[in-house]
């Protein structure tokens, strides 16, 4: 039997037990300041380490490392079309673009992989992503073994998502060859 229920945005935080079963209302994360940034790679993550969100103004920015995201932290193009991050091979296993943490929301942009074996994402332990309107080009989405993994109008060109092992949703995805 499955019940849904709706529960107002004003209840506080704590343990509750509603017809005989348990829940918890978690807090909402305090909201992050939102930066908008015109540079690549290291501006965009001392901007995510210092707590901000960050949105890249149309443009190419290339990444010569990982771009780790702390959790709860977001992550924005200006439209799939306009912000292209461009990965630069450094030697990294699987030249991966992007490791997020719990929470993480990246949007409106393309992932460009350097080489055709390497990650966009790797899920590293988080839960609760959300990837909206972002392209993928060339290489893998990467390895995620956890759950809640939303995609949601995605484009993968050239790009496969094969290696996801837990319960990932993708809605409204197309894969093309992109060739």
């Amino acid at each position: 039997v499955q019940a849904a229920v709706k529960i107002p945005v004003d209840v506080t935080p704590g343990s509750y037990t509603l017809a005989g079963l348990p829940f918890t209302v978690a807090a909402s994360p305090a909201a992050r300041p939102l930066i908008r940034l015109d540079t690549g790679g290291a501006d965009i993550q001392a901007a995510l380490d210092a707590g901000n969100d960050v949105h890249l103004l149309p443009g190419s920015y290339g990444l010569s490392s990982v771009l780790r995201m702390p959790a709860h932290s977001q992550l924005h193009g200006s439209g799939r079309d306009c912000t292209r991050l461009v990965r630069e091979i450094d030697g990294d296993y699987a030249e991966r673009m992007i490791v997020p943490a719990n929470g993480c929301t990246v949007s409106d942009l393309t992932l460009l992989n350097a080489r055709d074996d390497s990650y966009a994402f790797h899920g590293n332990g988080a839960e609760n992503v959300n990837i909206v309107r972002v392209r993928f080009s060339c290489g893998f989405l990467g390895e995620w073994q956890q759950s809640g993994l939303l995609l949601r109008d995605c484009l993968f060109e050239r790009c496969g998502a094969h290696q996801l092992t837990s319960n990932v949703l993708l809605h409204r995805c197309r894969f093309v060859d992109g060739g």
